[in-house]
């Protein structure tokens, strides 16, 4: 019976996947909040960055449905494929939030393009690229910003975004609905935890086996009432990231703004 109510939480994975695939080929209203955004400045950032993210979720979702549907329930993998959807569905409803003004949803895009640079720099750095382009890809995009007026000076002069990358943490604290009197900024420890195989993460529920030669071993079963509930949440992360894409495209600015 858990089996079957975690690959019915699940199914709505398809369905996301194909709202998103059928919404690219419809024509952008003229009255949306793309088309609101544009008239403020540079709306680029903004809606390529959400619309990577939300390509990431969706894979991920459709991966972990596609896993359980052929009848495979991982004891940690779950966790692992749910983070990314989960948090790459947040950063979406960060970057579109229709309750903020044009000119911040395109500071955001901004920062999160330059935060994407500042970690491609890094990469290339630590693969011995000498010609990398993220620097200068990065001084672009900040001149650019500046001419936008989206920068603000330090007490050294020095050029920064009006805006930045909140945390992930923060992302679910204020993106996604509390459990019971509890933020949701925990999940998303929960799921790091998981995935990045943490102790107290990978032995939580483990149960004592046997003993063999001195050392005890132990048996890891899945928790199905743990993970129920996250895929519960992670596709409504997801559903509503969708959502918020084809609307800041497809839909009057006024009409999304009034749900």
């Amino acid at each position: 019976m858990s089996y079957h109510r975690l690959k019915e939480a699940l199914a709505g994975a398809e369905s996301l996947a194909e709202s998103y695939t059928s919404s690219l080929v419809v024509p952008t209203h003229r009255e949306s909040q793309l088309r609101t955004d544009e008239a403020a400045g540079g709306v680029a950032s903004c809606f390529n960055v959400a619309s990577a993210a939300l390509v990431v979720a969706l894979d991920h979702l459709s991966t972990w449905n596609e896993t359980v549907r052929q009848g495979s329930v991982a004891v940690y993998a779950n966790y692992s494929l749910a983070r990314p959807a989960y948090e790459c569905a947040l950063r979406v409803l960060w970057l579109l939030d229709p309750a903020a003004r044009p000119v911040t949803r395109i500071a955001r895009g901004y920062a999160a393009q330059l935060d994407s640079l500042r970690w491609m720099k890094k990469f290339q750095e630590s693969v011995g690229m000498t010609d990398g382009n993220a620097s200068a890809l990065y001084d672009r995009l900040l001149k650019a910003a500046c001419r936008e007026g989206l920068t603000v000076k330090d007490a050294k002069g020095n050029e920064h975004l009006s805006e930045s990358v909140p945390s992930v943490v923060t992302l679910f604290e204020t993106y996604d609905r509390p459990t019971g009197d509890l933020k949701a900024g925990w999940i998303y420890r929960f799921l790091s935890g998981h995935s990045h195989g943490f102790e107290w993460a990978a032995m939580r529920g483990a149960e004592l086996s046997f003993s063999e030669a001195g050392m005890d071993l132990n048996k890891v079963l899945v928790d199905m009432n743990e993970l129920i509930p996250m895929a519960d949440r992670t596709v409504s992360a997801v559903a509503r990231a969708v959502t918020s894409h084809i609307n800041y495209r497809l839909k009057a600015h006024t009409e999304v703004r009034s749900h």
